[in-house]
């Protein structure tokens, strides 16, 4: 398949960037216990979806204790923050001016469902962005975010349990934190010709017979 960039795309935003944003909500929901229904990613479109079974979104109790709804919803909030801050902690450009719609009402929703105030909800909010950023930066949970996103490439669709199972056998031996990885836009970079990419000689025929380049 020959990758084009969507219009809507901006040029600091590589394909990359966008499976880290899928892997990061994925893993932070496996690791919170949340159960991941399914997710899917459309390389055409350069976009994703992980429908999860919420804890205060997708079946909110009214009756639920005050500590209890507030925990729910922070589990939600994790979750949707979690995409945009493992896209920021891989490749820091690549958040500017990119913002999940989705991802964001998710977040108010889970506020909205226990507190009204708007301040009280933007500081909540950046709690829980520091919250996930911090929860990301912790070497395993990072190696797990970087060997998800690739597999998320090469199978498009998976479901949560297929996630679960991946996660579990992901290999953390020598895992290190996101600062520890920097960004390398050669490596990632659309248009990167084939002799960059290590490939075999068995690969490297079939792409050149394929008059794939790049």
């Amino acid at each position: 398949m020959k990758l084009k960039r969507p219009e809507w795309v901006g040029p600091d935003v590589q394909l990359a960037d966008l499976l880290m944003h899928q892997a990061g909500h994925a893993v932070v929901a496996w690791e919170l216990g949340v159960r991941i229904i399914e997710l899917h990613f459309s390389l055409k479109a350069w976009s994703g979806l992980m429908p999860f079974a919420g804890a205060i979104t997708s079946c909110f109790d009214r009756a639920l204790a005050a500590d209890a709804a507030r925990e729910a919803a922070e589990k939600d909030m994790l979750i949707f923050h979690a995409g945009r801050m493992a896209q920021l902690l891989f490749h820091y450009d690549s958040v500017h001016g990119y913002r999940n719609s989705s991802d964001l009402r998710g977040v108010i929703d889970a506020c909205r469902r226990v507190e009204d105030a708007t301040a009280v909800i933007d500081a909540w909010s950046e709690y829980i962005e520091e919250r996930v950023r911090v929860m990301l930066s912790a070497p395993g949970t990072w190696s797990r975010v970087l060997a998800l996103a690739p597999e998320i490439a090469r199978r498009l669709s998976l479901t949560g349990h297929q996630i679960a199972a991946f996660l579990e056998h992901v290999d953390v031996a020598g895992a290190v934190a996101p600062h520890d990885t920097p960004w390398n836009r050669d490596r990632y970079a659309i248009g990167r010709g084939i002799d960059a990419l290590g490939l075999s000689n068995r690969s490297r025929t079939c792409l050149e017979r394929s008059q794939i380049g790049t």
